[in-house]
């Protein structure tokens, strides 16, 4: 029963953050704000996602991909939020790319 209740919750949550980024990004598509939002909202909905998977698989092939599978959905969640948290709530700070690649970065090599 608990297992039940967890692997339900982890589905509403990849769910409700998905469609919470969606509904944003389809507020206006231009705006790069919410580009990010959709990126960051994407990247809980994949961690959610992730976990319910490596709690369901049991091999130990499945065991050994989805463990490390896990931590590719808070890598990214962490710069996605850095970089949020520089352009939010307005757009006016412009943020080079030098400063950009240097924020993503350490996502792709973790």
């Amino acid at each position: 029963m608990q297992q039940l209740l967890l692997n339900a919750s982890l589905i509403i949550v990849a769910v409700f953050n998905l469609f919470l980024g969606i509904f944003v990004f389809l507020k206006d598509r231009k705006n790069n704000i919410n580009k990010v939002f959709l990126a960051l909202t994407a990247c809980l909905a994949f961690w959610a996602l992730s976990l319910l998977i490596l709690y369901l698989k049991t091999g130990e092939k499945h065991l050994n991909f989805w463990s490390n599978t896990v931590f590719w959905g808070p890598s990214f969640l962490i710069a996605f939020l850095l970089y949020f948290s520089l352009i939010f709530p307005e757009n006016k700070k412009k943020i080079s790319r030098k400063a950009t690649i240097l924020i993503f970065t350490p996502s792709f090599i973790g």
